[in-house]
């Protein structure tokens, strides 16, 4: 009867361990699956950093080619200006020359 007895209650513990050793292999699945998930939720923030990031380096980029041919055409109109400024001084020297020395 002890025999009987102490036979059942090991099996009933092996039955134990088992379902014990069951729940302790979900669990750790579960918790490899979140941690997949999570390095899944990483990996995509960033990669989405990292397109944020080249778009507004793209958006700079062009911000800054904007301003410098907004620069480089306010030179160039600074430039013929002075050019169209020193050409009209150069053609009524060379008009009053030929009126001085005409006359």
């Amino acid at each position: 009867m002890e025999d009987t007895t102490s036979s059942r209650l090991n099996d009933q513990l092996r039955v134990h361990i088992q379902d014990l050793k069951r729940e302790l292999e979900e669990e750790r699945n579960k918790v490899k699956n979140v941690k997949h998930e999570k390095i899944r939720e990483i990996k995509a923030a960033r990669e989405e950093e990292q397109r944020k990031a080249m778009a507004d380096k793209e958006e700079l980029k062009k911000q800054m080619q904007r301003q410098m041919q907004t620069e480089l055409m306010n030179k160039i109109e600074g430039v013929r200006k002075n050019f169209d400024a020193q050409l009209a001084d150069l053609l009524l020297w060379l008009l009053l020359s030929l009126l001085f020395f005409h006359v």
